[in-house]
């Protein structure tokens, strides 16, 4: 008895169901919504590929600088540098400093 209720509410569930989906458009509504979904798939697909072409750019542009840098530190070699700027340091800290020497002022 209850099989025979289940079938016949499933058939008029299915009936319903049919009526409704014609009455409100729902396969038109659903073709609009995957339409959408697609374009902004789309769209995110191309956000994605900009910024990771922006990114690689950047990693480039830090490759070259680095190289650059390199070739730039072995042209200077480190030990005759830094030998200049000691004699420059000790030259600078023989000069006497003006600002801080203080001058005794005659009182009348």
């Amino acid at each position: 008895m209850r099989n025979s209720r289940s079938l016949l509410g499933d058939q008029c569930l299915t009936h319903v169901y049919r009526l409704v989906s014609q009455r409100f458009y729902l396969e038109a509504w659903n073709a609009s919504i995957l339409r959408k979904l697609q374009t902004l798939e789309s769209i995110y697909g191309k956000m994605s590929n900009r910024a990771g072409t922006r990114r690689m750019e950047v990693l480039e542009w830090i490759i070259i600088m680095l190289i650059t840098l390199s070739i730039a530190v072995s042209l200077f070699p480190a030990g005759q540098h830094s030998k200049d700027m000691r004699g420059s340091l000790a030259a600078l800290a023989s000069v006497p400093n003006r600002c801080t020497e203080t001058k005794s002022i005659p009182h009348s």
